[in-house]
């Protein structure tokens, strides 16, 4: 099956996805999980001929625009982001398919948009992690240190492309083939190597 790459003009960040299927097939928007990006779904969509399945690069994450300087990523945002690429592809309802991450915003934006979502299907992801009320003030804490440190933070530097697919290999539990079809979307050239896409805050805490 043929992959398209779409680059999405929203009224707040520049999105890119993945796209499959006949352009009057389902409509189905597929939202990748923490620090992955659209080609979580490469094996998948080609399994499912009868849908235009998108793939949607969350902000932050693949070749999709990162949030303004000194902003967190609060989870709730991803919301909006999720309906103005809809909106984008010209997409009144469609079907969520969400892998942990973009599980749980797949659910909330079913919730509270149920006019707009057709179906849901979340695999390892239900909802937004959780934590103890009493420790908020702790938390906020650990938000405003880390964004104070950003700019003395060095990102890691890979010597090769192979170097970068085992070490995601060993954080993740992934396959190599597996890693491989995701770091290959989400790494970049930079100086003395290879270095990730990703935007370093999605590793903060949020407040």
């Amino acid at each position: 099956m043929v992959v398209e790459e779409l680059e999405l003009r929203t009224p707040h960040l520049r999105l890119t996805a993945r796209a499959w299927g006949p352009a009057d097939g389902v409509p189905v928007l597929a939202l990748h999980g923490w620090l992955d990006n659209a080609a979580s779904f490469d094996a998948l969509a080609p399994r499912l001929p009868e849908t235009r399945l998108v793939a949607l690069d969350l902000p932050g994450h693949g070749g999709s625009e990162p949030r303004p300087p000194g902003v967190h990523y609060h989870f709730v945002d991803f919301i909006p982001d999720v309906v103005a690429a809809a909106d984008a592809l010209g997409w009144t309802r469609f079907a969520l398919l969400g892998h942990s991450l973009g599980g749980g915003i797949a659910s909330f934006t079913a919730a509270v948009l149920p006019e707009r979502v057709t179906r849901l299907a979340t695999i390892e992801g239900l909802g937004p992690p959780t934590s103890n009320p009493d420790d908020g003030p702790s938390h906020l804490r650990k938000a405003i240190v880390q964004m104070d440190a950003l700019p003395r933070k060095r990102a890691p530097v890979y010597p090769s492309a192979e170097a970068a697919i085992e070490a995601r290999r060993e954080a993740s539990g992934l396959s190599w083939r597996a890693a491989a079809i995701l770091v290959g979307r989400g790494l970049q050239p930079v100086e003395g190597g290879y270095g990730w896409r990703t935007d370093p805050r999605l590793r903060f805490v949020s407040p």
